[in-house]
């Protein structure tokens, strides 16, 4: 079956993962600081 995603959504969707894995590190660290 072919994959109907475009290079530009699939490499947006890579940059939401990392997001997504960064803003929860951000969240871990400021819930250590408080």
């Amino acid at each position: 079956m072919k994959n109907n995603y475009s290079e530009a959504e699939i490499a947006l969707q890579e940059k939401l993962k990392q997001a997504e894995k960064e803003n929860k590190s951000l969240m871990q660290k400021l819930e250590t600081a408080n």
